[in-house]
Formats: C-alpha cells, structure tokens, sequence
C-alpha cells in the first residue's frame, strides 16, 4: 500500500487511500513495551502528565541518534523509536512511503530517516520539503516568501524564493523559544490561575489533576471556535471543579508568542503559518493582524505525482518546484542549513563562568546550590515554565530576555542570560 507521511511532531499525519490517520508524535516507554500515540486510553499522550519520565516527545524533531534514558524496551535513541512506528505502519500494510519532512532536517537526518525506511523493509518514493509542498500552490509573483511550521518543542521558518517561475527553498531558520509545548505550558498556567482564584483549587498540584486539565484541551479549543467560551472542570478531592474559560483569554495567551514571531513577516511577500492542528480555536484575526496566512498540512493533496527517481536509482530531495506546482527534476542540491535567527540570536545561561545553551542546560535544584551542567535534553525551559525557576524582579514572565537573571526558592544561586547573535 502507498502512503504518505508528513512529519510534525505534533500532528504526525499518515495519508493513505482510507483516508488520514492522525497522532501526536510522543511515544511511552511503558515497562518493556513500547506505545505510542494511537487513538485510546493508553495513548502516550494521555500518560505524558502521569509518567513523564517514560515519556519521549523529540524522537520525530530530533531523527537522530540522540540517546534515551535506559529501559526495559530496549530504546537506545530517538532513531530506535522512528524504526518501531515505521514497523507498524509497515504491519499495517505500508509498503511503499512519500516522506514530508520538516526543514530543519539535514542531509545527516535524511540519510538516516531512509535508513531507518529501508531496515523496516519500505520503498521509500518521494521526500518532499514541507514548506516548498504547502507554499507551491499558493504563491505568485517573483519575490521572497516564509513558511512557519510551528512544532511541538521549536518553530522552523522556512525562506523561500520565487525566480524564474520556480519556487525554492533559500534559508532556513529555527526559533527556540516558540513551540506548541510552551503555548500549552502558558496556557495550563493560566488556567491553574483561574482555578486558584474561583476555588481556591490547584489542578497542578497532582499529576493526575495536570493530565485531567492536559486531556481536556483539545476540547476546549473546539468548544471556543464554536461557541467562544468552554467550561473546564476537574475531578479532584472527591469534587468538581469547574471553570469557565473565553476565547479572549486565550488569545491574550497567545499573543506573546505571535509577537515573537511579527518580525518574521517583514520583507516578504506573503508568510504562511501553520500550527500543526494545535489552536483552531485562536481567533484567525490575530494570525491577520500579523500578516500570517493560516495554512494546515491536512488540506494538502495526494502525493502520488511526487513519485521521482534520477536514473531510476536515486531518491532527489524535494525542495524545488514549477510556480505552477510540478515538481522540477534536478540534480540534488545541499539542503539549506539551520541557524537561528539573526535578530534574536542565541540564548544561553551563565553560571560560574559556564555557559550552556538554554536548551542543553540542566539544572539540578536538589543540591544546597545551583548547578548548571550541558545534557542533550535540558529541562531549564520546563523549570521556567513549571515557576521553580523564575526572572528575578519579574517572576511571572517565562520568555527570557538578554541580561536576565534567574532564581530559585529551592536552591542558593543566581544564573544570567545572555544572548550569542551569529551571522
């Protein structure tokens, strides 16, 4: 069977002729087993609040061999886990695969990813950009234009030049700070906030409670595209505790992350964003207000025509095509390389005279002083988010700025921001 794959990490969308089958991309390391998002009670997802520590929500950003915490499954990297859900796809019939991958992926993560394709024993027949897939019917006259693929822990611009009646892939770019599991952080805590102040009640106190609040977004953001206003109610102590949410106020959530990004639509012709099915809700005036066209890979068409070969044998990465949407067929050129944006440039976090890039930086506030030490999965963003680590003088904000300094209640210590701008 054909099918197609369009790789987000938050809306993992596997397209055959039955139609779509959706996940988000976490998998649950649950003993010796291995589950990932299929639509259940047992879906990693639903577990991700309970057992955190089981729970991995990179594998599809990171398509490499970034190694995992020890377990009883067997996982030793990110790719193992890519291997066991293309293994499925495969049980369930998969033979033949079109691959839409994010922009962030380098050479170094193709190969792997059509590694992993071939042990798994999939034909793989097409690798599209995404970008190039969602802007190709869309754009028009000479000129540059942005896609932004809002994920699920990052955001991947994607710069894109229309010359010669052909549409390209120029640069690519990739924002730290802005990603679906951080809007999803700021609004649980805004929600936390409404449920303290009403009830006196704190649904993150307990694990459960957290899971109750994170399960019910989903419909919460259909009840306020429909009706504006939602009510949210948890089961807790032996009551019910209910809240009633607008949609103004989520929206005042995210703002701040859509300001992070107004910059990306200046010097262009048009930006399209698309949040990967998290937020129908948001007020589509606000994505206007930006300049940002709201774009969703699940209204793009089938891939079949995509099918490319040179010389019958090699597989040419997609990120080229005709204005009018057909594939140009061309020797493979190097992909367009990440780097983050020049304007904001780099945060890193600074402690006795290391400094550690704040996605790579680990805290560990169970000694009697700070410490900072690199990992491959910093958790200094989760802390920020969660309040045990906070701006001193402004403890509400969670997006750093340069020259921030950070504390914690727990531990003795103070750590500076400072921001590294490469060209």
């Amino acid at each position: 069977m054909q099918a197609t794959l369009h790789i987000n990490d938050n809306n993992l969308l596997l397209q055959t002729s039955n139609g779509i089958r959706r996940g988000r991309g976490y998998a649950w390391i649950k003993g010796d087993s291995l589950v990932f998002n299929q639509p259940s009670e047992q879906a990693a997802v639903k577990h991700c609040r309970l057992h955190p520590q089981q729970i991995n929500s990179r594998y599809w950003q990171q398509c490499d061999q970034s190694s995992i915490p020890k377990n009883d499954a067997g996982m030793r990297h990110a790719a193992d886990l890519i291997w066991q859900q293309l293994r499925q796809y495969q049980d369930d019939g998969v033979s033949h695969l079109s691959f839409v991958v994010p922009s962030h992926y380098q050479s170094t993560n193709l190969q792997l990813l059509l590694g992993i394709a071939k042990a798994s024993n999939i034909k793989v027949t097409a690798l599209v950009n995404k970008a190039i897939l969602a802007a190709s019917s869309k754009v028009g006259e000479a000129g540059r234009y942005c896609h932004i693929d809002v994920q699920l822990h990052q955001t991947v611009v994607s710069w894109l030049d229309v010359k010669d009646s052909k549409l390209s892939l120029a640069e690519v770019e990739v924002i730290q700070d802005v990603g679906i599991n951080l809007i999803e952080e700021a609004l649980l805590k805004a929600l936390q906030a409404s449920f303290i102040q009403n009830d006196r009640f704190d649904p993150l106190h307990h694990a459960s409670y957290e899971q109750q609040l994170f399960d019910q977004l989903p419909e919460l953001a259909h009840s306020l595209v429909v009706d504006g206003k939602s009510t949210v109610t948890v089961q807790g102590n032996g009551h019910a505790y209910s809240i009633s949410y607008e949609a103004s106020e989520f929206n005042a959530v995210l703002r701040p992350f859509l300001d992070r990004l107004s910059a990306l639509n200046s010097n262009v012709i048009s930006a399209y964003i698309d949040f990967n099915a998290a937020f129908d809700h948001a007020d589509l005036s606000q994505f206007s207000e930006f300049g940002f066209e709201h774009v969703s890979s699940e209204t793009l068409g089938e891939l079949d025509a995509l099918e490319v070969t040179v010389d019958g044998q090699d597989l040419i990465y997609q990120t080229e095509v005709s204005v009018s949407g057909s594939l140009v067929v061309s020797a493979p050129t190097e992909q367009a390389k990440p780097k983050e944006v020049a304007a904001a440039g780099h945060l890193y976090l600074v402690l006795a005279g290391n400094a550690v890039a704040l996605e790579n930086a680990h805290l560990s506030l169970s000694a009697a002083e700070l410490k900072l030490v690199y990992a491959d999965r910093g958790n200094a963003q989760s802390l920020i988010q969660s309040g045990q680590l906070f701006v001193l003088g402004d403890e509400g904000r969670k997006q750093l700025r340069s020259n921030d300094r950070l504390g914690s209640e727990l531990v003795d210590g103070v750590l500076s921001v400072i921001r590294v701008v490469t060209s």
